[in-house]
């Protein structure tokens, strides 16, 4: 199989390859290849050799990683027929159980051919399944801003999605940090609605002035943060205190000063929140909260210093902080802990700018076991031994 990689099949050959990809094959210990996956990989060189009929056929009686290749075999012919099979097997009315968790570009190329916009639909109507929201997201952002969204369209994938955004919404309001777990559970529901907000603001109906809305006064601060980002980009009217409030958490303050630095318009924040104190808080609380450091934001943070940035992390100033979590959490016994975050460009006049090699960071070094320089130099030769280019 592996001297057949790379070569265009005989179109009989093709398949029977095809064919080959919905038989079962013996499980062998240690080994999670996935023959079907790989008989696929064989066809994609070149994607128009086997009928959509016959790769519709076989995706019903193939393994889950093979079926996932049949749809990116599909969207690798960027022509009708392609688009047409896919807005079967992804839509509604096809065999949408045995729909795989997609990969990072699965369907992307079927985005050249002319009749991409008909995707529209059914790729609303699937974005609730997992792993779905952020490619469905993409696709549909890319499907509208190239114009190929039938106008029909618009409406109604508004509103397949807005049901499904405001039951993400009321997801995240109804959950709970889990505090002896280190885990957020409304993490997921973020994530999609991170990825579907943008997209739905695009379409310009009432439907999405609901959902922005409905999730700018979401109960989670950082919902409304995504919601008051999005709004701010497109212009529409937010009221100041707003602002003002979802600034006063530090995950929002980052979520919203992350949007609104891609368009520069990061001066919309107040002051007191945009400050370089305020946005290495919330950059370092951010971090802190991600699934691989503590899982959740820390109960307290306190400034503690700036300081020059040792040499070999960058140039320019830290902002070093000191944070303690309460029990249960498994950092509690550790009491204060101190993290730095920066550079920051020492010559920024208004607002802060962050220098090459930017980054949050923590050893999670309890306050009392070095001074704040001691601690600083730490976190940098830990920093810098993590780059990709330290092993060079």
């Amino acid at each position: 199989m592996v001297a057949w990689k790379g070569r265009v099949l005989a179109d009989d050959a093709a398949l029977k390859v095809l064919a080959g990809t919905t038989t079962s094959y013996p499980w062998v210990h240690n080994v999670v290849d996935d023959v079907g996956e790989h008989l696929v990989e064989l066809l994609l060189r070149d994607p128009h050799q086997v009928p959509v009929a016959e790769v519709e056929r076989a995706y019903s009686l193939c393994s889950d990683r093979a079926r996932r290749g049949l749809l990116r075999l599909l969207a690798l012919r960027g022509d009708d027929a392609g688009v047409e099979a896919l807005t079967h097997l992804v839509g509604s009315d096809g065999p949408w159980d045995l729909l795989p968790v997609p990969s990072e570009d699965l369907l992307v190329p079927i985005l050249s051919a002319r009749s991409a916009g008909r995707l529209a639909v059914p790729l609303a109507s699937v974005a609730w399944r997992r792993g779905w929201a952020q490619h469905c997201a993409d696709m549909l952002f890319e499907i509208r801003l190239d114009g190929k969204l039938p106008v029909s369209d618009e409406r109604l994938v508004a509103e397949t999605l807005e049901p499904l955004l405001v039951d993400l919404v009321d997801s995240c309001n109804r959950a709970v940090v889990v505090r002896d777990s280190g885990s957020d559970v409304s993490r997921v529901d973020r994530r999609a609605l991170d990825a579907l907000l943008p997209t739905v603001a695009l379409f310009p109906s009432a439907h999405a002035g609901r959902v922005l809305q409905r999730a700018l006064g979401s109960a989670d601060p950082r919902v409304s943060a995504m919601a008051l980002s999005v709004m701010i980009r497109r212009n529409l009217p937010v009221a100041e205190d707003r602002v003002e409030i979802i600034c006063r958490d530090p995950e929002a303050r980052s979520i919203l000063l992350r949007g609104l630095e891609e368009i520069e318009w990061h001066t919309s924040v107040p002051l007191l929140h945009g400050s370089a104190a305020s946005v290495g808080e919330a950059a370092l609380v951010s971090w802190l909260a991600s699934d691989p450091q503590l899982g959740v934001a820390p109960d307290e943070i306190e400034f503690r210093e700036s300081l020059p940035a040792p040499r070999a992390w960058g140039a320019g100033e830290l902002r070093v902080y000191a944070f303690r979590l309460r029990s249960p959490h498994w950092s509690a016994e550790r009491g204060w802990m101190i993290g730095a975050v920066g550079p920051f460009d020492p010559d920024a006049e208004f607002h802060p700018r962050r220098s090459e090699n930017f980054a949050a960071f923590s050893l999670y070094a309890a306050d009392y076991e070095d001074c704040i320089e001691g601690h600083v130099l730490a976190i940098s030769d830990a920093l810098v031994g993590e780059r990709p280019d330290a092993a060079a």
